[in-house]
């Protein structure tokens, strides 16, 4: 260090030597008097190629370690300098994953290296995708002298191989080997959120954190909906009055949440294009903004570039729910399945993927996916939603009840769950209950159509069309491309319509997005034919609603109807008993199985009391006053 000797070895040695001792500008004078005596000294570019990688100044140290490797074509320690630092850009990785892939097969790599050129090329097999690979070789090192930094590649690696549990558990043991290490806690706080568990993430994460705690920690509330403690979470990311990209798009996003959406967009339209390399949190911020627009089309392009990222699933997971809100579920399939394989954990993208396969009359495998997501994430309310609305269309209706209520209890103020719940209480004979749960969910949120349609179909139930056909209305107001309300409208008016509604039917039945509103278009075809006297159309629209939905009560009670007007008893009543039996507290139902039971002199006593629960349901339907007429003599031949 007091050597007065002006070479180029000297000085490297020197400069070397301060960088230790933390004092970077004398360190800089020395490296430039090195390679001002030589600008090909290795030592001095090896050496600040080292300190523009600490200082994250990787194009920098790019440049170092390429002189450097000009002189020394083979120097292990510029080799591993440069695969670091080309990770750390996400650039050339396949070039650098050979490189040291080659370099763990020299003998002559010094052992004060070994656990490096291991680390970074567990991290490179990872960021290749080779995730199997990474994770085997990066286990080797987490007894080793680096093994802090083996267990964070190692949840990092497991993180981008969606085996979440691993992750956490990797970042737990860092958190064990440097307990205040902000890195460590901020690994284990994203791979909480990965898992949906942003509450976790809130307590197991002190406020009283760094930057990066404080992002991971806005990340949660903002995910929550609280868009206050969000705020003030992000506003510790801030330095020197600039913020984080991340920490932009969240705040982008709250204030879209508070009304200031223009504003937000503007800013981050801005900010996506000074970007030099484009940040994918800016571009699903802006395309979620984009969304609330109905810009449906420059949404679906970013999220569609956002989602060429191997490791991002957030993105595949927009795209999807962004074509299944459009009613594509087939164009859904892809990125949602894409999400779900990246993320197996991603709530979102788990009851998308299951909505799409239900949509798609593939019940059996969206129940798989809901109980997948029920065993990752047990105290989702979400989850066991999804899981009784697949039970609801599988016909299993009890399980379907004891799942929603699960969901109910959870989360007490989610109308779809309690528009769900009055689904399946009607479904098991409790139209009291199914009435209270409209109720709760039309005051929960009073614009929904969906729900409005169920309150319409639960009027019809009742025998009141003019209700339903007032409710069926408000739906299509709510949602005039609604299916529901397009088709209801005419249901409420049936037996009326005849041909002309069987041609206005013609285009739901054909497009609506789910296979259950393609069901209801069919037996409401099927019924305004029956009426017109087109008897074989008839039976063709019914056959492909029970086709589409086995379990819909409106499909099998089409079918009943028209195949009675064919004769065709046994069939019409095993369809007119199987509407009853998903349909219980339908008194139209009952009055159609009733009326086909009446003509068997020895199903006479069934036939009454089937008359009688369709009094006891829909006494005041106009059909009321035939049924009270013929009952007393009826009941007399059932007594003989």
């Amino acid at each position: 260090m007091g050597s007065q000797q002006d070479s180029s070895e000297v000085h490297a040695l020197a400069g070397s030597l301060l960088l230790e001792a933390k004092d970077e500008k004398q360190a800089l004078e020395r490296f430039d008097r090195a390679l001002r005596a030589s600008g090909a000294n290795v030592r001095a570019l090896v050496a600040l190629g080292d300190y523009y990688k600490a200082s994250e100044d990787f194009p920098q140290a790019i440049e170092m370690y390429e002189r450097a490797r000009k002189k020394s074509p083979e120097h292990p320690s510029a080799r591993i300098g440069q695969a670091e630092a080309r990770l750390a850009l996400y650039q050339d990785l396949e070039a650098a994953l050979t490189d040291v892939a080659r370099l763990a097969e020299d003998p002559k790599l010094p052992s004060s290296l070994k656990a490096r050129q291991q680390l970074v090329h567990g991290e490179l097999l990872s960021a290749q995708g080779k995730h199997a690979e990474a994770r085997a070789l990066l286990s080797k090192g987490t007894q080793g002298p680096l093994a802090f930094e083996f267990q964070l590649a190692l949840g990092a690696a497991s993180r981008a191989a969606g085996t979440l549990d691993a992750a956490q558990a990797a970042y737990e043991a860092a958190l064990k080997l440097r307990p205040k290490s902000e890195e460590a806690r901020e690994g284990l706080g994203r791979a909480l959120l990965d898992r949906d568990r942003e509450r976790e993430v809130l307590t197991r994460l002190e406020a009283d954190g760094g930057r990066k705690v404080a992002l991971v920690r806005g990340a949660a509330y903002a995910r929550l909906g609280d868009w206050k403690k969000a705020r003030a979470e992000l506003a510790r990311t801030r330095v020197n009055d600039r913020y984080p990209p991340e920490a932009v798009s969240w705040l982008a996003l709250a204030d879209a949440a508070e009304g200031n959406g223009a504003q937000a967009r503007e800013l981050l339209e801005k900010a996506l294009h000074a970007a030099k390399r484009p940040r994918n949190d800016m571009r699903l911020a802006l395309g979620q903004l984009y969304w609330r627009e109905r810009a449906y089309d420059k949404a679906q392009a970013l999220f569609e570039e956002a989602q060429k990222d191997p490791r991002d699933y957030e993105a595949a997971c927009s795209l999807g729910r962004l074509m299944l809100s459009r009613g594509l579920p087939d164009m859904a399939l892809k990125p949602l399945t894409q999400a779900v394989e990246r993320n197996g954990a991603h709530g979102e993208a788990r009851d998308a993927l299951g909505r799409t396969l239900l949509a798609l009359g593939r019940t059996q495998d969206a129940l798989k996916q809901f109980e997948a997501w029920q065993l990752e994430n047990p105290g989702s309310a979400a989850a066991h939603k999804g899981f009784a609305l697949a039970l609801f269309h599988a016909g299993r209706r009890k399980d379907a009840e004891g799942a929603v209520q699960r969901s109910v209890k959870l989360a007490s103020d989610d109308a779809e769950a309690h528009k769900l719940r009055a689904a399946i209480l009607f479904g098991a004979g409790d139209a009291r209950g199914g009435f209270s749960a409209l109720e709760r969910a039309n005051k929960l949120d009073p614009k929904d159509a969906g729900t409005f349609c169920e309150i319409a179909l639960a009027f019809m139930r009742q025998g009141n069309s003019g209700n339903a056909e007032a409710a069926f209305a408000a739906a299509r107001r709510e949602g005039p491309d609604a299916t529901c309300g397009r088709v209801g409208e005419l249901y409420a008016q049936l037996p009326g319509g005849g041909r002309g509604a069987a041609r206005t039917l013609e285009d739901p039945a054909a497009r609506a997005p789910t296979v259950w509103d393609k069901a209801f278009a069919r037996a409401t075809m099927a019924r305004a034919l029956l009426g017109a006297g087109a008897v074989k159309d008839a039976r063709t629209a019914a056959d492909e609603a029970v086709r589409l939905a086995p379990f819909d009560g409106r499909a099998q009670l089409a079918l009943g109807m028209v195949a009675l007007r064919q004769k065709q008893e046994d069939v019409a009543r095993a369809a007119l008993e199987k509407a009853v039996e998903l349909e219980p507290a339908d008194g139209l139902a009952r009055l159609a199985l009733a009326d086909a039971l009446v003509r068997e002199p020895g199903a006479l006593p069934r036939a009454v009391e089937s008359y009688e629960a369709f009094l006891k349901l829909a006494g005041g339907s106009n059909e009321a006053a035939r049924v009270k007429k013929a009952l007393p003599s009826l009941k007399k031949k059932a007594a003989r």
